[in-house]
């Protein structure tokens, strides 16, 4: 993570035994990293979760409720500011990040409503579910993206492809400030993975 903070409290969280932080020796980018994560646990689902997303409470429990009710769940992915398809206010754009009190205003709002997942075409993996069997039906990741940008939008198609929906938590609200890992690279990375 070229975030010095970020690795400081993860290097901190692994010396107390709180997490089992696995390291690169150079950055390998966000699928060989996840796919890599995801081989050291063989059975169980798997959160994708960037570093730049702000949780309400529960977020996990309440993703895998969501995926619970529905057959063949294959990803679950939340409501944000900026999750593409799942953008709110305004859809299909990367609306600012809310302050932390308005985001869970807005989760309260989004879990009183308690509307059922809804099915799409692909989520964003900023924070996104995968489901242990959707997981290994399309064999994770592909690495074809380089360092980054839509090899989620291609593993949420091959799901679709393997019989899997793709589903939003319509009763989750997470915030995620978006381009931090990638700022300047990030139209160019864009460009070439959209091709």
């Amino acid at each position: 993570s070229p975030n010095p903070a970020l690795v400081a409290d993860l290097m901190a969280r692994a010396q107390r035994g709180e997490i089992h932080l696995v390291r690169n020796a150079q950055n390998q980018g966000f699928a060989a990293a996840v796919n890599r994560g995801a081989a050291l646990v063989r059975d169980a689902d798997l959160l994708l979760l960037n570093a730049d997303t702000l949780l309400p409470p529960r977020t996990l429990e309440r993703l895998l409720e969501a995926a619970a009710g529905i057959p063949r769940a294959g990803t679950v992915v939340p409501i944000s500011n900026s999750g593409e398809l799942t953008s709110f206010p305004c859809p299909n754009r990367s609306n600012p990040l809310p302050s932390e009190a308005d985001l869970l205003a807005w989760d309260r709002a989004a879990a009183a409503l308690d509307l059922p997942p809804q099915d799409l075409i692909n989520g964003t993996a900023f924070c996104m579910l995968v489901t242990r069997g959707c997981w290994e039906a399309v064999g994770g990741l592909s690495l074809a993206f380089g360092r980054g940008y839509y090899e989620d939008v291609d593993l949420c198609l091959r799901a679709r492809a393997a019989g899997y929906r793709n589903l939003c938590a319509m009763n989750l609200v997470v915030g995620h400030a978006g381009s931090r890992s990638f700022a300047q690279e990030k139209r160019a990375l864009v460009m070439r993975n959209l091709a």
